[in-house]
């Protein structure tokens, strides 16, 4: 399990991940995340 799960919250120089996130959820975009990631993170 690697940090790529937590993307939220993501800060970066060159990108705003929390705005590209909402803009790909805006647009119909899907995210899909492994149960047991999830759930050893709440």
């Amino acid at each position: 399990m690697g940090e790529a799960v937590e993307c939220e919250g993501l800060t970066h120089v060159k990108f705003n991940v929390d705005e590209q996130l909402h803009a790909f959820i805006v647009n119909g975009g899907e995210i899909l995340a492994y149960g047991t990631c999830l759930k050893s993170r709440h």
